[in-house]
């Protein structure tokens, strides 16, 4: 038996632990909460402080409980623990070791242990003293919490509210921010567009999404009383579109993991998946078939290409229901029979190009035009919402996070792939090829300097008749006709007017 005063000290040591392990949670549920607060107010993030606090509570008493459990003492660490605080050598270790022997002299002993102990006052001031340090920790995480929440609270005083249906925005530069008024000549060009998208090809789910946004826009222009509200909010839908595409791109999630591997095979197909043209696929597969391997070789080529698809196939958020998922899984599989199993070089050679030129290949023919689809109607949204609304790709850079790859992951990443037709290039086709005078150019000597394309001049053209179109220059019956014109004057495929 231990004694009434070695009992005694462990429930000092018991309380002690159960002291410093509440301290340390609360500790852990003020860092997170004053964390979260901080966070969302200086990112200007709308989240629900409810999450933040459950999720405090979780991680205090996780902290709290695994705090307890290292600190409670068991009585082998208790009796060691006394022995070194008196100075008993070993005494009550000793008593503890023995405590089932019955001999004399452990019973001597264990008499003489048990009445140093009952001489030995439990000093509950030492208890406090061992307590200092978590309550300093204690209040320096109240403080933080209290510092969050001024800052939360004066962010809010600071931020003027925004309303689409106020007249006039509050404070600052927004004081001197332009007026805007929809012009009739932009509803037309942003129904032609909704129109456009439901007669094209794209992907029915991403489609849908697609004409929310703007149909969604549509009905909010006459809520957009000023020029910045404006832009915000067409920039907010070039940002959404580009995500709902982009999020639905399997050639996109692998471009995006793979664009900076230091495997240069693994670059180079990613950047041929990516360009979304076959011609372009087919050519670089081929060359990268091609490089693996070499007679006469080892095979680490190919499995350090390999190596890094399976990363690739693991790491890049594809699902087995990614048409890609199937073609790089059957690519991967293939590549890791050929340098696992003895084959001839030559043979190796001929899995290698039937595994990339023939399977993949074969397969990516079924995959990638619809992507392209949904790419080149992204890309078309895009450019005629900039065009519509006067957005530039400054604005769209200005109102985007250097985080959202989504967003800033565009065409202009894009390999250029010289591909006839469509508009996934970015150039507009025009239905004439007309020569007109402008009137802007110089002659310069040579009257021919003056005469251009139609579509050269297209857009100063349509400028000009908007301008006009504003101020009334133009009667009603002339300017619904005008309208119209323009509206359909340049279409994706460039249809004849």
């Amino acid at each position: 038996m231990m004694g009434e005063s070695f009992k005694r000290f462990k429930k000092k040591y018991v309380l002690d632990a159960v002291i410093k392990a509440i301290l340390t949670g609360i500790c852990a549920v003020l860092l997170v909460v004053a964390t979260f607060l901080i966070v969302t107010t200086l990112k200007k993030l709308d989240f629900n402080m409810v999450y933040a606090v459950l999720t405090g509570v979780a991680f205090g008493l996780l902290l709290g409980l695994g705090t307890f459990f290292v600190l409670k003492p068991n009585d082998k660490k208790l009796a060691k623990k006394l022995d070194n605080t008196y100075g008993l050598r070993e005494k009550i270790q000793t008593m503890h070791a023995f405590l089932d022997d019955d001999g004399d002299i452990k019973l001597l002993q264990r008499e003489d242990a048990i009445k140093i102990l009952d001489s030995k006052p439990t000093n509950m001031l030492g208890l406090l003293k061992g307590l200092v340090a978590f309550f300093v920790a204690l209040v320096i995480c109240a403080a933080y919490l209290v510092t969050a929440i001024v800052v939360a609270f004066k962010s809010e005083e600071n931020t003027p509210t925004h309303d689409p249906g106020d007249d006039t925005q509050q404070g600052g530069e927004d004081d001197e921010d332009e007026e805007f008024t929809p012009t009739d000549h932009q509803r037309i060009a942003l129904e032609a567009l909704i129109q456009e998208v439901e007669k094209s090809n794209m992907q029915a789910d991403v489609k849908a999404n697609v004409l929310s946004e703007l149909n969604v826009l549509l009905s909010e222009l006459d809520n957009l009383r000023m020029q910045s509200q404006m832009k915000e909010y067409v920039v907010g839908v070039i940002k959404a579109v580009r995500a709902h595409v982009n999020g639905a791109s399997s050639t996109f999630k692998v471009h995006m993991l793979a664009k900076d591997n230091s495997n240069s095979s693994i670059k180079k197909l990613s950047l041929a998946l990516y360009s979304l043209n076959m011609s372009v696929i087919e050519t670089e597969f081929v060359s990268i078939s091609s490089g693996l391997f070499v007679l006469g070789g080892s095979k680490d080529d190919i499995a350090d290409f390999n190596d890094e698809l399976g990363a690739i196939i693991r790491n890049s958020g594809l699902g087995e229901e990614d048409g890609l998922y199937g073609v790089l899984k059957a690519l991967n599989d293939s590549l890791t029979l050929i340098v696992e199993r003895t084959y001839t070089d030559e043979n190796i050679l001929s899995k290698i190009d039937e595994a990339f030129n023939r399977t993949a290949i074969g397969e990516l023919k079924k995959i990638i035009p619809q992507e392209k689809v949904n790419n080149d109607v992204k890309d078309r949204v895009v450019s005629e919402l900039m065009r519509i609304f006067g957005i530039t790709e400054d604005d769209i850079k200005e109102k985007t996070d250097e985080n959202d790859d989504f967003e800033t992951t565009e065409p202009e990443d894009r390999p250029e792939v010289g591909e006839d037709g469509g508009y996934g290039a970015g150039g507009n086709i025009f239905g004439s090829d007309d020569i007109v005078i402008d009137k802007d150019k110089e002659p310069a000597g040579n009257v021919d300097n003056i005469n251009v394309q139609y579509g050269e001049v297209i857009a100063n053209y349509e400028s000009k008749i908007t301008e006009m179109l504003r101020n009334g220059e133009i009667s009603e019956e002339l300017a619904e006709i005008l309208r119209k014109y323009y509206s359909v004057l340049i279409t994706p495929q460039g249809g004849q007017n």
